[in-house]
């Protein structure tokens, strides 16, 4: 389970571009590429930097946290896989078990065996941000300090009264303000956690048909295939 997950290529892209027009910005290079493999980045100190960015900034886009982990793994940094990995599990919580797994499998080879068992046996559960036992990860970007008893938060949230949305009604209300990009990756994080999720799976074939994004839907289709053997039968085929 160590061979790394095969290029999601959009339509038209060549298999291979020059090292001057990518080494330019993170950016420029990152934001919007189909691939999870960042295979082109030559500034790899820079783009991890823009990808920290991202998550810190944007913790629940998961994209950004897989890209981070397939980057890390290709330039064999065992030492920070292991926090990008804390940040996955603390980003999903009890969620994605299939998507944990997988990048758990593929970071395998780089970890020591502590660090191993350590989030193996976290992988269902997902990890606090404030756990002690992250405490001195350092490369993890997502852990914090003490954050109080969970009495303390059971009450809280009993005040507040209000019920979590779900990814289909969140995306629903980015879409009536006109932020269709950040309701594409809202439905996309929903199915790369649950794959059966129908309402999600046809809400984002409108989405992706109405702003003409259909190479991005066949790089979603295959990643789904990668993660979990199938992908949404109500998308049609793009004709290559």
């Amino acid at each position: 389970m160590n061979m790394p997950l095969p290029l999601v290529r959009l339509k038209g892209e060549p298999a291979s571009l020059p090292a001057a027009d990518l080494a330019l910005d993170p950016h420029m290079a990152i934001h919007g590429h189909g691939s999870l493999q960042l295979r082109h980045v030559y500034d790899v100190d820079s783009a991890l930097n823009y990808l920290g960015h991202r998550i810190v900034h944007h913790p629940r886009e998961l994209r950004s946290h897989v890209q981070r982990i397939l980057l890390l793994i290709r330039h064999e940094d065992g030492a920070s896989l292991y926090g990008a990995l804390v940040d996955l599990l603390i980003t999903l919580g009890d969620k994605g078990l299939a998507l944990k797994q997988r990048m758990l499998d593929l970071a395998a080879p780089l970890l020591n065996r502590t660090s191993l068992v350590f989030l193996q046996r976290q992988l269902e559960s997902g990890i606090r941000a404030c756990d002690p036992a992250i405490a001195r990860v350092r490369s993890s970007l997502l852990r914090t300090g003490f954050c109080g008893t969970d009495q303390l938060v059971l009450r809280h949230k009993a005040q507040g009264g209000a019920q979590e949305r779900t990814p289909l009604e969140e995306a629903r209300e980015l879409v009536e303000y006109g932020q269709l990009e950040q309701a594409l990756e809202t439905l996309e994080n929903a199915l790369l956690i649950e794959p059966d999720q129908p309402g999600v799976a046809a809400e984002l074939l409108e989405l992706y048909t109405r702003m003409g994004e259909l190479d991005r839907m066949e790089a979603m289709r295959e990643q789904m295939l990668i993660n979990f053997g199938r992908a949404p039968e109500s998308w049609p085929a793009v004709a290559s």
